[in-house]
C-alpha cells in the first residue's frame, strides 16, 4: 500500500489519498504526468507555484525501488528532508515528485559486528551519537555528527542524505572518507558496493543513479591502537557551515606512526587527502616538530578557492595549523577529548539512553536500543 498526496488548492492545504500499488508494473514515464501544476501560498502569503506536485510513501523497499525505475529519475527521495526541502525551496534539483521513504523500518538502525559498523539509510546524526558503537569505534564520525545543526535538525537529518547532497562543507562525509567507509546501493537491476571516496564527481554530484537507493553506509571499526578525530571550523561555535573540516585516522606502533589518513573538506570540489603530510609521518613519532611540518604539507597539498566563508590564503594557514593540532591532541591522547557523555538528543522516550565517554565503553551485547524508534542490534560472530 502506498500513500499518495497532491499538493492542495491555492490555500495551500493537500489531500491525502491512498492506492494500492501491488503489481504495479514500470514505466519510463510517470502514469500521472498529465496532472494539472497547482498553487500553493508562499512565504509571503501570495500564489507561488508548489514545490512538488506528488508526494509518494511506499511502505516496503521493493515498492521504493519500483517508484524510482517508473519515475526514471524524474521524482526525488526525502527522509529528514533537511537538505531536499531547502534546495527545492532554492531551486536545486526541482522535480515535481517526492518519494518518502520514512515507513521503510527496515532501513533505521546502526549495527555492530566486531569489526564493522552498518549504518541505515534512515539512521540520523543523533542515532550515531546515541550509539556506543560508533562513539568507541568511529569517533571522527560521532564528533562529526554533534557539530551538524541544533539537535532539532540532529534528530531529522540522516547520514545518507548528508552524503547523497555531495556538498564538500558537510560534516560527515569528511571523517566517513577517512575511515574508509564503503556504500551500497541498490536498485531494481540488484546491488552494488562503492568506496566512499570514489562515490563524487565534483560539487553535489555523485555516481548515484536516478533509479538507485543508498542502502547502507558501512564503516570499518577502528582498532585499539588507532587514534580517530574530527575538527571544524566555522565562522561561529555552532550551527555554522564549515569552513574547514578535518578528519584524522592514525595507527600507532610504539608511539610510532604506522599508517595515516588525512581528509580535508572545504578547500576543494569534493573531500581530499594530506599525500605528503601522511608520507611524511609514516615511521615518525608525532612530536611537536613533526606535527608542525605535518601541517606545512598538508597546506601545499591543497589548492583551495577564495569564497564568502574565507579565502585561500586563509584557508592554508588554518589548514598548517588545524592539521598540526589535530596530531598533537592525537600524540598526547586528548582525541576525545570534549565529547559529551549526555549529549542532547530530543529523544523524551523513557528507554532513551546517553552514550558513554569513549575511555568507557559499556558491553555491547547487553545494549540492546537507545531510540525507541531505532533498532540497534550487535550481531553474532
Amino acid at each position: 500500500m502506498s500513500r499518495i498526496g497532491f499538493v492542495g488548492p491555492s490555500d495551500g492545504r493537500r489531500a491525502i489519498a491512498t492506492r494500492q500499488e501491488s503489481g504495479m508494473q514500470s514505466h519510463s514515464q510517470p502514469a500521472d504526468k498529465e496532472r494539472p501544476f497547482l498553487l500553493g501560498i508562499n512565504a509571503r502569503g501570495s500564489l507561488a507555484p508548489s514545490m512538488w506536485q506528488s508526494y509518494l510513501q511506499p511502505t516496503s523497499l521493493a515498492e521504493t525501488l519500483a517508484l524510482l525505475h517508473r519515475y526514471a529519475g524524474q521524482a526525488r527521495l526525502i527522509a529528514g528532508g533537511t537538505d531536499v526541502l531547502v534546495e527545492l525551496q532554492r531551486g536545486v534539483k526541482p522535480t515535481a515528485t517526492l518519494i518518502d521513504i520514512t515507513a521503510l523500518d527496515d532501513l533505521h538502525y546502526v549495527r555492530y559486528d566486531g569489526s564493522m559498523l552498518t549504518l541505515g539509510a534512515l539512521a540520523t546524526h543523533n542515532d550515531v551519537i546515541a550509539s556506543p558503537a560508533c562513539v568507541r569505534y568511529a569517533l571522527p564520525l560521532a564528533q562529526a555528527c554533534w557539530e551538524v545543526g541544533a539537535p532539532q535538525i540532529r534528530t531529522r537529518a540522516t547520514l545518507a542524505g548528508n552524503l547523497i547532497t555531495a556538498s564538500p562543507a558537510n560534516d560527515t562525509i569528511t571523517p566517513l572518507i577517512a575511515l574508509n567507509a564503503q556504500l551500497e546501493l541498490i536498485s531494481h537491476r540488484g546491488s552494488r558496493v562503492v568506496p566512499l571516496r570514489d562515490f563524487y564527481r565534483g560539487v553535489r554530484r555523485t555516481v548515484l543513479e536516478p533509479y538507485e537507493l543508498l542502502k547502507e553506509i558501512r564503516v570499518p571499526a577502528l582498532h585499539n591502537n588507532q587514534r580517530g578525530l574530527f575538527l571544524k571550523l566555522g565562522l561561529r561555535r555552532a550551527q555554522a557551515i564549515s569552513v574547514i573540516t578535518v578528519a584524522f585516522i592514525v595507527t600507532l606502533t610504539d608511539d610510532v606512526v604506522s599508517e595515516v589518513s588525512i581528509s580535508m573538506g572545504c578547500v576543494a570540489p569534493t573531500i581530499v587527502f594530506a599525500p605528503s603530510a601522511e608520507a611524511f609521518l609514516r615511521g615518525k613519532k608525532l612530536d611537536s616538530a613533526v606535527c608542525e611540518e605535518a601541517g606545512r604539507l598538508a597546506s601545499a597539498d591543497i589548492k583551495p578557492i577564495d569564497d564568502i566563508r574565507g579565502s585561500a590564503a586563509y584557508r592554508h594557514s588554518t589548514i598548517a595549523a588545524l592539521v598540526s593540532l589535530g596530531l598533537q591532541r592525537i600524540a598526547a591522547g586528548q582525541h576525545a577529548a570534549g565529547w559529551i557523555p549526555q549529549p542532547i538528543l530530543l529523544d523524551t522516550s523513557a528507554q532513551t539512553q546517553t552514550s558513554p565517554a569513549p575511555d568507557k565503553a559499556i558491553s555491547l551485547l547487553e545494549h540492546k536500543t537507545r531510540h525507541s524508534s531505532m533498532r540497534y542490534v550487535k550481531m553474532p560472530h
